[in-house]
């Protein structure tokens, strides 16, 4: 039997959920869909004890979500959900918050650039800036980290792990450990994809990729350079669109030996842990990544 909680999440995705599909694929307003996408998070709480700092990480805006007793010299920079076009800083607030919370350890919200306005070469280049940036700079200012983590929920899964490939490619340092929540990370498997929404989901793709094919890396990490690649999580539900991709993802990954582990939740909505603090099975899932990040 589902919990209160669970049903009145389900009735928020079910009101805002097909609005904001309408917004992007029939009005053509993303502006609208920008909007609706926050009504999806209303309400959540922010983690108590956690702490709010913005600040300019080589030129990409973001804040740092510090609790209480954060463990000094660790750090982790999230990258938000919203299908590349849709999500801001507020809006995954509480989630982060949570998952600083969880982890005991102060974590960077990331507002990466957004499409259509920008491309996703951008959105890659200020995830890198900004984890480059953390790994000098904590909340108290200038200082190496001991250990840097990346990572993210839904396209901002799928942008961590494209990111972590950019650093290999170039030289830098990379995470320590990737957390990805509902990744993204093979857009041209639509296996999960009702048929109904398939011209929806398309159409989506089309406005982020730009000039990309549909299989290039930095949309599609599963075909990017694995080998390498530093140790990860990979969270996502059993009943979600991106289950098979991520199924996938997790088998290249192991087979290019990387530490790649995979949580698989049943009968949770995609990026079901933005409703940390009024979901338990959000807050249970936070948990299994702060724990995570904290044995590594």
């Amino acid at each position: 039997m589902p919990s209160p909680e669970f049903q009145l999440i389900m009735q928020r995705l079910a009101k805002v959920g097909p609005a904001y599909m309408d917004a992007i694929y029939v009005k053509r307003d993303i502006s609208l869909a920008r909007q609706l996408m926050k009504e999806i998070a209303s309400g959540d709480p922010l983690a108590k004890g956690v702490a709010v700092i913005p600040v300019n990480a080589a030129g990409v805006t973001c804040e740092w979500l510090v609790p209480e007793g954060a463990i000094d010299g660790r750090r982790l920079a999230w990258l938000h959900g919203g299908s590349y076009l849709a999500g801001d800083l507020e809006m995954f607030r509480p989630m982060i918050s949570h998952l600083a919370k969880a982890a005991g350890i102060a974590v960077l919200n990331v507002d990466y650039a957004l499409a259509p306005e920008h491309t996703l070469h951008d959105a890659r280049a200020d995830a890198v800036a900004a984890f480059s940036w953390m790994i000098a700079n904590g909340p108290d200012g200038p200082g190496i980290a001991d250990r840097a983590f990346l990572g993210g929920d839904s396209a901002g899964g799928s942008l961590s792990i494209s990111a972590a490939q950019e650093m290999l490619r170039t030289g830098m340092r990379s995470p320590d450990a990737i957390v990805s929540l509902g990744g993204a990370v093979d857009l041209a498997d639509l296996s999960g994809i009702p048929p109904e929404a398939i011209a929806y989901i398309n159409y989506v793709v089309a406005l982020f990729l730009q000039d990309l094919e549909v299989t290039d890396p930095l949309a599609s990490p599963i075909n990017g350079p694995l080998a390498g690649l530093p140790p990860m999580l990979l969270q996502v539900s059993a009943v979600e669109p991106a289950l098979e991709s991520n199924v996938h993802f997790h088998e290249h990954a192991r087979a290019a030996g990387v530490a790649a582990d995979i949580s698989i939740w049943p009968d949770m909505p995609h990026d079901w842990g933005l409703f940390a603090g009024q979901l338990p099975e959000a807050d249970a899932a936070l948990a299994e990544v702060g724990a995570y990040l904290r044995a590594r």
